[in-house]
């Protein structure tokens, strides 16, 4: 997804069973998104499992279940994301672009 380039504006995460995080992201010189969610699931180094909030500038986007499985495959990992909800096809928006770059970057 050429063009993709957000800024992480802040990151929080409590990585535990009911734990929450809330990132802020936006293109470079824009109102950051707000995403919120709350972990349902957490194994390690197996699986993620929680409800993320998508809101602008106040008004709320969506809301989706998203489950991040992880497989050990030896020298490489294969991952796995799954999400239902209103408009959850908009998460590819925002996944693929961020794999394709950690691609890159455990490729360097």
């Amino acid at each position: 997804m050429a063009g993709w380039d957000h800024i992480i504006h802040f990151a929080e995460a409590d990585v535990r069973v009911g734990g929450s995080y809330r990132i802020g992201f936006a293109p470079a010189g824009k109102t950051p998104y707000l995403e919120t969610g709350r972990y349902s699931e957490v194994i390690p180094m197996k699986r993620l499992a929680f409800e993320e909030t998508v809101s602008f500038e106040g008004v709320h986007i969506h809301t989706n279940q998203t489950t991040v499985d992880f497989r050990d495959l030896g020298e490489r990992t294969e991952v796995t994301i799954t999400t239902s909800g209103f408009e959850c096809w908009r998460n590819a928006e925002g996944w693929v672009p961020a794999l394709e770059k950690l691609a890159i970057y455990l490729a360097g």
